[in-house]
Protein backbone atom coordinates (compact mmCIF):
# COMPACT_ATOMS: atom_id res chain seq x y z
CA UNK A 1 0.00 0.00 0.00
CA UNK A 2 3.24 2.28 1.12
CA UNK A 3 4.28 2.12 -2.53
CA UNK A 4 1.82 2.62 -4.39
CA UNK A 5 1.15 5.56 -2.48
CA UNK A 6 4.90 6.94 -3.01
CA UNK A 7 4.12 6.17 -6.95
CA UNK A 8 1.05 8.62 -6.73
CA UNK A 9 2.79 11.15 -5.51
CA UNK A 10 5.55 10.48 -8.18
CA UNK A 11 3.01 10.49 -10.94
CA UNK A 12 1.28 13.79 -9.45
CA UNK A 13 4.76 15.46 -9.34
CA UNK A 14 5.40 14.04 -13.02
CA UNK A 15 2.23 15.48 -14.27
CA UNK A 16 3.18 18.86 -12.30
CA UNK A 17 6.37 19.16 -13.50
CA UNK A 18 4.86 18.95 -17.64
CA UNK A 19 2.31 21.23 -17.18
CA UNK A 20 4.58 23.51 -15.61
CA UNK A 21 7.37 23.44 -17.94
CA UNK A 22 4.33 24.22 -20.79
CA UNK A 23 3.11 26.95 -18.66
CA UNK A 24 6.56 28.29 -19.08
CA UNK A 25 6.95 27.81 -22.63
CA UNK A 26 3.57 29.70 -23.42
CA UNK A 27 4.82 33.10 -21.35
CA UNK A 28 7.94 32.57 -23.11
CA UNK A 29 6.86 32.29 -26.89
CA UNK A 30 4.08 34.88 -26.43
CA UNK A 31 6.58 37.40 -25.13
CA UNK A 32 9.16 36.55 -27.74
CA UNK A 33 5.92 36.61 -30.60
CA UNK A 34 5.33 40.09 -29.03
CA UNK A 35 8.74 41.16 -29.23
CA UNK A 36 10.21 39.36 -32.37
CA UNK A 37 6.41 40.50 -34.62
CA UNK A 38 5.56 37.00 -34.65
CA UNK A 39 2.42 36.37 -35.77
CA UNK A 40 2.75 32.54 -36.60
CA UNK A 41 4.30 32.11 -32.90
CA UNK A 42 1.31 33.87 -31.23
CA UNK A 43 -0.63 31.30 -33.01
CA UNK A 44 0.80 28.44 -31.64
CA UNK A 45 0.86 29.68 -27.96
CA UNK A 46 -2.93 29.89 -28.63
CA UNK A 47 -3.03 26.81 -29.54
CA UNK A 48 -1.24 24.91 -27.28
CA UNK A 49 -3.85 26.47 -24.50
CA UNK A 50 -5.66 23.28 -24.85
CA UNK A 51 -2.83 21.28 -24.11
CA UNK A 52 -2.43 23.30 -20.56
CA UNK A 53 -5.94 22.76 -19.84
CA UNK A 54 -5.65 18.99 -20.20
CA UNK A 55 -3.37 19.04 -18.21
CA UNK A 56 -4.56 21.00 -15.49
CA UNK A 57 -7.62 18.57 -15.40
CA UNK A 58 -5.20 15.74 -15.26
CA UNK A 59 -3.62 16.87 -12.20
CA UNK A 60 -6.66 18.16 -10.14
CA UNK A 61 -8.11 14.45 -11.49
CA UNK A 62 -5.11 12.83 -10.06
CA UNK A 63 -4.80 14.50 -6.68
CA UNK A 64 -8.36 14.01 -5.85
CA UNK A 65 -7.80 10.43 -6.37
CA UNK A 66 -5.01 10.47 -4.15
CA UNK A 67 -7.26 12.43 -1.50
CA UNK A 68 -9.88 10.28 -1.82
CA UNK A 69 -7.93 6.48 -1.84
CA UNK A 70 -4.80 7.17 0.15
CA UNK A 71 -6.02 9.06 2.67
CA UNK A 72 -2.31 11.51 3.10
CA UNK A 73 -1.48 12.85 6.07
CA UNK A 74 0.65 16.06 7.42
CA UNK A 75 3.28 16.78 4.38
CA UNK A 76 2.36 14.58 2.27
CA UNK A 77 -1.40 15.93 2.36
CA UNK A 78 0.04 19.77 2.31
CA UNK A 79 1.64 18.82 -1.17
CA UNK A 80 -1.33 17.15 -2.91
CA UNK A 81 -3.19 19.89 -1.18
CA UNK A 82 -0.90 22.68 -2.87
CA UNK A 83 -0.42 20.46 -6.35
CA UNK A 84 -4.39 21.17 -6.86
CA UNK A 85 -3.56 24.70 -5.93
CA UNK A 86 -0.70 25.13 -8.33
CA UNK A 87 -2.17 23.36 -11.04
CA UNK A 88 -5.38 25.89 -11.01
CA UNK A 89 -2.90 28.57 -10.88
CA UNK A 90 -0.55 27.30 -13.84
CA UNK A 91 -3.68 26.78 -15.75
CA UNK A 92 -4.70 30.75 -15.17
CA UNK A 93 -1.22 31.89 -16.23
CA UNK A 94 -1.78 30.22 -19.33
CA UNK A 95 -5.01 31.67 -20.41
CA UNK A 96 -2.63 35.05 -19.50
CA UNK A 97 -0.28 33.66 -22.00
CA UNK A 98 -3.19 33.55 -24.70
CA UNK A 99 -3.82 36.83 -23.74
CA UNK A 100 -0.37 38.59 -24.24
CA UNK A 101 0.05 36.24 -27.90
CA UNK A 102 -3.76 37.18 -28.94
CA UNK A 103 -2.26 41.32 -28.53
CA UNK A 104 1.19 40.71 -29.84
CA UNK A 105 -1.29 39.57 -33.21
CA UNK A 106 -2.75 42.72 -33.15
CA UNK A 107 0.14 45.00 -32.49
CA UNK A 108 2.36 43.29 -35.24
CA UNK A 109 0.26 45.53 -37.59
CA UNK A 110 1.72 48.60 -35.85
CA UNK A 111 5.10 50.74 -36.86
CA UNK A 112 6.59 50.66 -33.22
CA UNK A 113 5.65 49.15 -29.69
CA UNK A 114 4.57 51.92 -27.37
CA UNK A 115 6.53 52.02 -24.03
CA UNK A 116 8.49 48.87 -25.11
CA UNK A 117 11.52 49.18 -23.51
CA UNK A 118 9.59 49.49 -20.06
CA UNK A 119 7.21 46.86 -21.59
CA UNK A 120 9.67 43.85 -22.46
CA UNK A 121 11.75 45.09 -18.83
CA UNK A 122 8.57 43.90 -16.91
CA UNK A 123 7.80 40.90 -19.25
CA UNK A 124 11.57 39.74 -18.02
CA UNK A 125 10.45 40.46 -14.42
CA UNK A 126 7.28 38.47 -14.78
CA UNK A 127 8.85 35.50 -16.70
CA UNK A 128 11.74 34.83 -14.00
CA UNK A 129 8.84 35.20 -11.18
CA UNK A 130 7.16 32.07 -12.83
CA UNK A 131 10.65 30.66 -13.68
CA UNK A 132 11.32 30.63 -9.88
CA UNK A 133 7.76 29.85 -8.76
CA UNK A 134 8.08 26.46 -10.66
CA UNK A 135 11.34 25.84 -9.50
CA UNK A 136 10.70 26.51 -5.70
CA UNK A 137 7.50 24.08 -6.43
CA UNK A 138 9.57 21.53 -7.79
CA UNK A 139 12.15 21.67 -5.34
CA UNK A 140 9.67 22.81 -2.59
CA UNK A 141 12.88 25.14 -1.71
CA UNK A 142 10.82 27.96 0.58
CA UNK A 143 13.90 30.20 0.33
CA UNK A 144 13.58 30.36 -3.74
CA UNK A 145 9.35 31.07 -2.95
CA UNK A 146 10.26 34.13 -0.52
CA UNK A 147 12.15 35.77 -3.23
CA UNK A 148 9.62 35.64 -5.42
CA UNK A 149 7.10 37.02 -3.37
CA UNK A 150 9.60 39.90 -2.76
CA UNK A 151 9.95 40.76 -6.24
CA UNK A 152 6.13 41.25 -7.18
CA UNK A 153 6.90 44.76 -5.85
CA UNK A 154 9.37 45.65 -9.09
CA UNK A 155 6.42 44.60 -11.46
CA UNK A 156 3.58 46.56 -9.92
CA UNK A 157 5.62 49.38 -10.36
CA UNK A 158 6.15 49.08 -14.01
CA UNK A 159 2.51 48.27 -14.58
CA UNK A 160 1.90 51.99 -13.05
CA UNK A 161 4.22 53.52 -14.97
CA UNK A 162 3.81 52.13 -17.82
CA UNK A 163 -0.08 52.75 -17.84
CA UNK A 164 0.74 56.45 -16.28
CA UNK A 165 2.64 56.82 -19.74
CA UNK A 166 0.31 55.79 -22.24
CA UNK A 167 -2.68 57.33 -20.44
CA UNK A 168 -0.19 60.56 -21.02
CA UNK A 169 0.95 59.76 -24.29
CA UNK A 170 -2.28 58.78 -25.58
CA UNK A 171 -4.03 61.77 -24.13
CA UNK A 172 -1.44 63.97 -26.19
CA UNK A 173 -1.80 62.09 -29.24
CA UNK A 174 1.38 60.81 -29.65
CA UNK A 175 0.34 57.29 -28.67
CA UNK A 176 -2.25 55.91 -31.10
CA UNK A 177 -5.07 54.89 -28.77
CA UNK A 178 -5.47 51.02 -30.55
CA UNK A 179 -1.68 50.08 -29.63
CA UNK A 180 -2.01 51.94 -26.34
CA UNK A 181 -5.07 49.85 -25.16
CA UNK A 182 -3.09 46.86 -26.30
CA UNK A 183 0.37 47.24 -24.66
CA UNK A 184 -2.15 48.38 -20.95
CA UNK A 185 -3.95 45.03 -21.70
CA UNK A 186 -0.09 43.23 -22.31
CA UNK A 187 0.78 44.76 -18.82
CA UNK A 188 -2.01 44.07 -17.31
CA UNK A 189 -1.29 40.17 -17.99
CA UNK A 190 1.98 40.09 -17.07
CA UNK A 191 1.15 41.79 -13.22
CA UNK A 192 -1.14 38.97 -13.37
CA UNK A 193 1.31 35.79 -14.40
CA UNK A 194 3.36 38.13 -11.33
CA UNK A 195 0.73 37.37 -8.74
CA UNK A 196 -0.12 34.15 -9.79
CA UNK A 197 3.76 33.12 -9.82
CA UNK A 198 3.31 34.84 -6.24
CA UNK A 199 0.43 32.33 -5.02
CA UNK A 200 2.77 29.57 -6.26
CA UNK A 201 5.19 30.30 -3.87
CA UNK A 202 2.80 30.92 -0.99
CA UNK A 203 1.60 27.07 -1.41
CA UNK A 204 5.34 26.06 -1.54
CA UNK A 205 5.92 27.52 1.90
CA UNK A 206 2.69 26.21 3.05
CA UNK A 207 3.71 23.04 1.46
CA UNK A 208 7.28 23.02 3.02
CA UNK A 209 6.55 24.80 6.18
CA UNK A 210 2.81 24.34 6.82
CA UNK A 211 2.67 28.35 7.29
CA UNK A 212 0.08 29.96 5.33
CA UNK A 213 1.64 33.51 3.86
CA UNK A 214 -1.29 35.10 1.65
CA UNK A 215 -2.56 38.40 2.60
CA UNK A 216 0.43 39.66 3.84
CA UNK A 217 0.49 36.95 6.62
Amino acid sequence: MHKVFEQSLNQLQEVMSRLAAQTENCVIDAIEALKKRDVALAKSVIERDEQVDRMDINADSLASTILARQQPVASDLRFVIGAMKIANDLERIGDHAVNIAESAITLSSFPIIPESDNLFYMAALAREMLLAATECFSERNAVIARGVINSDVEVDEYNKLITQNLIEGMSAQTIEVKAGMEVARVCKNLERIADLSVNIAEDVIYIHDGKFVRHGH
